[in-house]
């Protein structure tokens, strides 16, 4: 039901990261830190987008331009499919036969078949799957159906971009790392993230729009809001293992590149971001001045 290349760029996206398809370039949020040799741009990004949205604006295309290097989550480039293929195969099905509605039960499985049927997926295809996988995939269906298009998507676009300007591309993680991040997921979280995944599929709220209207428009204080609205709190080890812990990771990366010399640009969800636990504020925190632009 899904193309093993178009699950990369949303593999971490947890769902949360639609836009509406307004075609007005608006001016998202961009921070800088730098010191005498080193100058840094952090940019929030929207994984999957309609084709016909313009987010570039002039500001982000005079940093790019600056930065010798572009640094993003992990490499997009379709020809991982193989491995990513095997990988899902290795971490993304139910060990021992053991079937998804036996780990949902009666009441989430009915959930889960309304859901799939919503978005024509037949539910018994989702049976050898483990509650993570069967989240991406219900998550992707939900966007293919709305218009979104992870070639569209922010990173997509800035990585054709470095590419086609000969820059320097580096990468936060792995795919393996990526795909470990779901694997090490306690059941309780995996679950949880698929149910959001349906809640999601089930409300047609409008609260995604709002979430990215917030990020388009660069007010950081409503998307982290939002954000924490639509996270709920009884997902609190689900945000710790997809945004918490790789914000630390991201931050020790980001110091180590501070210590060379040379422009960067830091392109990755905008979920990472804002907040208390986010790049921004942990960078802070470990003595940057860190602007916002």
């Amino acid at each position: 039901y899904f193309s093993w290349t178009h699950l990369l760029p949303i593999i971490a996206a947890f769902a949360f990261l639609f836009v509406t398809t307004t075609a007005r370039a608006e001016s998202p949020a961009m921070w800088r830190l730098s010191d005498s040799d080193s100058e840094i741009w952090l940019f929030g990004t929207v994984h999957l987008l309609p084709p016909e949205v313009r987010w570039r604006t002039t500001r982000f295309d005079t940093v790019f331009a600056a930065a010798d290097t572009v640094i993003l989550e992990l490499d997009l480039n379709p020809s991982h499919a193989g491995r990513i293929r095997t990988l899902t195969l290795q971490l993304g099905q139910n060990a021992n036969f053991m079937t998804l509605s036996s780990i949902l039960g009666p009441n989430d499985s009915n959930r889960l078949a309304k859901a799939a049927a919503k978005l024509g997926i037949a539910p018994e295809g989702l049976e050898p799957l483990r509650p993570w996988l069967a989240s991406v995939q219900l998550s992707l269906m939900h966007m293919a159906q709305q218009g979104y298009d992870p070639t569209s998507g922010v990173d997509s676009v800035i990585a054709s971009m470095a590419n086609a300007a000969g820059k320097r591309l580096a990468y936060f993680e792995t795919i393996e790392d990526q795909f470990k991040v779901f694997a090490r997921l306690s059941e309780e979280a995996e679950k949880a993230f698929l149910m959001a995944a349906i809640k999601q599929i089930e409300s047609e709220s409008g609260a995604i729009n709002q979430l990215v209207h917030a990020w388009a428009a660069g007010n950081t204080n409503g998307f982290n809001k939002l954000f924490k609205e639509m996270r709920g709190s009884e997902l609190p080890d689900l945000h710790e293992a997809l945004f918490v812990r790789r914000n630390r990771l991201w931050v020790e990366q980001i110091a180590h590149v501070m210590k060379g010399s040379g422009k960067a640009l830091v392109a990755v969800g905008a979920g990472h971001l804002p907040g208390q636990q986010g790049v921004v504020a942990l960078l802070r925190a470990k003595g940057f001045e860190v602007k916002r632009l």
